[in-house]
């Protein structure tokens, strides 16, 4: 008899899957269960898209010292100017 998942199993164990964890057993119902529901196959679309955005914000390298400050001035110029208005 196969192993059957519920969505609610899904959402618990979705990073073991995502990281290949899971056991022979479980796995194939993990698949299963994303062939028949749509709901858990857009969960898992949506949270692929979350790492993938995360990963790129952490490859953006971090602002140098100078340009910070030249940020920072920049914006202080900008609120002045709307204080004037």
């Amino acid at each position: 008899m196969m192993l059957e998942v519920n969505c609610r199993e899904v959402i618990t164990f979705l990073i073991d899957y995502l990281n290949d964890e899971l056991q022979p057993e479980r796995l194939a119902a993990f698949e299963e269960h994303f062939g028949e529901c749509d709901s858990c196959r857009a969960y898992l679309r949506s949270y692929r898209e979350a790492i993938r955005m995360a990963r790129q914000t952490l490859a953006v390298p971090p602002i140098q010292s100078a340009e910070s400050e030249q940020i920072a001035s920049a914006i202080l110029l900008a609120v002045r100017r709307e204080g004037k208005k």
